[in-house]
């Protein structure tokens, strides 16, 4: 059994020292130096919190690696030493914990990560983050099995590489996803925003369709009016540049023999309920432009316009 009490420890005489010295201490009452080894350490400590308590704004606790290759340490390791592990054990967090105005502690934000299968072979984990508003904690991001992130109440699987299902408030007019950050000087060949490239995988198999962008509806509550929805716009502050596109289909570069490429295209039928559907609308008093030739009512424009 390690020693637990400085009154206990190992009297060191004259100059020796222990093999396994972790720091030595000076006993006042026996005056005497005596020795602390690493597992007295431990024991000393037992199963209580060890605190380390700093008035000053310096780093309080350092973990430092001299290791030259780099390919490990420094760890800090949350082991849950479980003889029973077990799918939504908590592996261990990360609390940053501070007072609140009545001088309550209050833990503000967290990382916190769990167990989702504890089979061997077959394990898997999510981690979670947890950050405070109106008084209220809860989880805001959680990146799980799959990899896949979750913004908002948690809701990504394994088909959503990140999914944000947080509510949109916070003013009047809000966003889900904003990318507004300023294009720097060093750029000077283009800037993409939103950028989006399909690849498939080399195996056989047949795909219906991609989507670079999907708009689709959810549910309106009840109560709740929506006067116009659109699945793109492009705002009449668009115009700063010399030429501006609200939607812009480049010329096609590469050989499509054999292929069927549609700049644009809309399949909406004529509404039979009392409403009205447009396949193309455009009501802007400004000139249309067509270069190649147009066709109502047929698909072969034999002329600048053909009639069918």
């Amino acid at each position: 059994m390690a020693n637990t009490t400085i009154d206990q420890l190992t009297s060191l005489a004259g100059t020796s020292v222990a093999v396994n010295d972790l720091f030595l201490v000076y006993d006042a009452s026996a005056n005497t130096e005596k020795s602390i080894t690493s597992s007295e350490v431990k024991s000393m400590i037992g199963n209580g919190p060890l605190t380390i308590t700093t008035t000053g704004v310096s780093d309080a606790l350092v973990v430092t690696s001299t290791d030259a290759l780099a390919t490990a340490a420094p760890d800090i390791v949350f082991y849950r030493d479980s003889a029973s592990p077990a799918a939504e054990d908590v592996i261990g967090n990360i609390l940053f914990r501070g007072r609140n105005s009545a001088a309550a502690a209050k833990d503000y934000n967290a990382i916190s990560n769990v167990i989702k299968v504890a089979t061997s072979s077959s394990e898997s984990s999510v981690m979670n983050f947890a950050t405070t508003l109106g008084g209220v904690f809860a989880e805001r991001m959680r990146i799980n099995e799959f990899g896949n992130i979750s913004i908002g109440p948690n809701s990504a699987g394994n088909n959503s590489n990140l999914s944000v299902t947080k509510n949109i408030t916070g003013a009047t007019t809000s966003y889900g996803i904003g990318s507004i950050g300023t294009i720097q000087s060093g750029v000077t060949v283009g800037a993409s925003y939103v950028v989006t490239t399909a690849s498939t995988a080399a195996a056989s198999f047949t795909l219906p369709i991609i989507r670079h962008y999907h708009a689709t509806q959810g549910t309106f509550g009840a109560g709740s009016t929506v006067t116009t929805q659109a699945g793109f716009v492009a705002e009449s502050t668009l115009v700063g540049a010399t030429t501006n596109y609200g939607f812009y289909a480049p010329p096609i570069t590469n050989s499509v023999s054999g292929k069927t490429v549609i700049g644009f295209i809309s399949n909406h039928p004529i509404s039979s309920g009392g409403g009205t559907t447009y396949n193309f609308y455009s009501n802007g008093a400004a000139p249309n432009y067509f270069l190649g030739n147009v066709a109502i009512g047929a698909t072969t424009q034999t002329e600048k316009l053909t009639v069918g």
